[in-house]
């Protein structure tokens, strides 16, 4: 489909295309994603225990740091995109309008899939860029999902304090009328007319 397409463009720029390409089995993906029982592309190829790029670069050098760093960065999109999708997802279920907050996080994860495609090249700047963007906008609408709950609160207390206004009026009128009954005087009091 066209990511294969995108991710070959991607990888065809990094510096291990030269390296890869005369790899046993055709080189290319099957370097890292295996020819059988493809490898799920997660970040934990990046760097961790079952890491690709431990095979190749030893913890602390430049290219295990490097795949430390492009993990980090696609986990944190990651973490700070599923949690605005969380209190989003809260808001909107309090019947607050988060619509456009939701359509604009469907952005954030669209950088996030342009990062994992950017990460091919191995350049972390070409990486960063989308990260940086889907950060802006995990930010943005994580901010606008907590406003719509703040709201939410405030008219609840708003709600709450008019309930309670209310209820000390039907109070007071209830005592009044109760008074002028007992008094037998007032516009209630019953009159003997002959």
């Amino acid at each position: 489909g066209s990511c294969h397409v995108l991710f070959a463009q991607n990888y065809e720029k990094s510096v291990h295309e030269p390296i890869f390409s005369g790899a046993t089995g055709g080189g290319g993906c099957v370097v890292c994603h295996s020819n059988h029982g493809i490898q799920q592309p997660t970040s934990a190829m990046l760097a961790g225990p079952n890491a690709v790029c431990s095979g190749c670069h030893e913890p602390g050098t430049p290219g295990a740091k490097t795949a430390q760093q492009m993990k980090l960065w696609i986990d944190g999109l990651g973490a700070s995109l599923k949690t605005s999708e969380a209190v989003l997802g809260e808001a909107d279920r309090a019947g607050m309008e988060v619509s456009e907050a939701q359509v604009k996080l469907g952005d954030g994860r669209e950088n996030l899939v342009k990062a994992r495609l950017a990460m091919h090249t191995f350049q972390p700047d070409e990486m960063h860029k989308p990260i940086l963007a889907g950060m802006a906008i995990a930010d943005e609408t994580l901010k606008s999902g907590q406003a719509a709950l703040h709201e939410k609160n405030v008219r609840r207390i708003g709600l709450a304090i008019s309930v309670f206004f209310i209820a000390v009026t039907v109070l007071a009128i209830w005592a009044l009328i109760r008074r002028l009954e007992s008094d037998g005087s007032g516009y209630l009091a019953p009159t003997n007319v002959e």
